[in-house]
């Protein structure tokens, strides 16, 4: 009768270790899951981000050509989560305001950094 006693603990034991053990397997798993998520999610918004950017360059870039004193050619946009960069050179101190308010009415833009150049060679043909 002793010995079904201790035999009865040792397994009940066994089976309260084993429960703890699975448990804190499963919490690991959760966890590891919810890390995975994060990851997942991340990397979705970046694309998403990346998306939004490329199509918002391909909108200023669009306003741009549509702007008959403005070379667009000679005007680069890059655009960092609403907040669109102008490069190049232009020919004139008017011209780098214009592709300005142009790429500012876009919608989407947030914000434009005005890095173009005024060139006296902007805009001609060699």
């Amino acid at each position: 009768m002793k010995r079904h006693r201790v035999a009865a603990m040792i397994l009940a034991g066994t089976f309260l270790g084993m429960s703890g053990v699975v448990q804190a397997e499963s919490e690991q798993a959760s966890s590891e899951q919810g890390t995975l998520k994060q990851s997942v999610e991340g990397a979705a918004e970046r694309a998403a981000d990346f998306l939004s950017d490329t199509a918002l360059t391909a909108r200023v870039k669009t306003a741009l050509t549509t702007e008959s004193a403005l070379s667009p050619f000679s005007v680069g946009v890059e655009s960092t989560r609403g907040v669109v960069t102008l490069t190049g050179d232009v020919a004139s101190r008017a011209e780098r305001r214009l592709a300005e308010r142009v790429a500012a009415d876009v919608e989407g833009v947030i914000a434009v950094h005005n890095a173009l150049r005024v060139s006296e060679t902007a805009g001609t043909q060699p």
